[in-house]
């Protein structure tokens, strides 16, 4: 029964993923006031400035987290433009308006800069 619940919710939403709001901001990353994130999922980017450098991501992966309400879960990533060599990735869960951000060493090892919670905003220019 659960299934049969759980596959009409997604029947349901599954048109959303990129309905409704389309750019939020996160701010505050790992409780760094200087770090923040720009998302337009109109365009299909973020964007993370660490201090004094922004680096450009691109949607790599939409996905619906498994729960009671499906959770959207959008993948960002680019070039850590601050490291060279590292990749940055850009986790925003839409329905709970909060984001996490990574640093990937060439050697593929996974380092977590930090979470933060979102805003969505009007448009890109607010």
């Amino acid at each position: 029964m659960k299934k049969i619940v759980f596959a009409a919710l997604v029947a349901l939403v599954s048109t959303s993923a990129f309905a409704g709001g389309r750019y939020f901001k996160c701010e505050g990353f790992g409780n760094v006031d200087e770090y923040r994130s720009s998302i337009d999922l109109k365009k299909k980017s973020a964007d993370f400035f660490d201090n004094d450098t922004t680096s450009d991501l691109k949607l790599t992966k939409v996905g619906m987290l498994e729960s009671l309400p499906p959770q959207w879960q959008y993948t960002f990533e680019g070039k850590d433009e601050s490291s060279e060599g590292s990749i940055l990735r850009l986790i925003f869960n839409r329905t709970k308006l909060t984001a996490s951000i990574y640093s990937i060493s060439e050697d593929g090892k996974s380092t977590k800069i930090g979470s933060t919670d979102c805003k969505e905003l009007n448009s890109s220019e607010d």
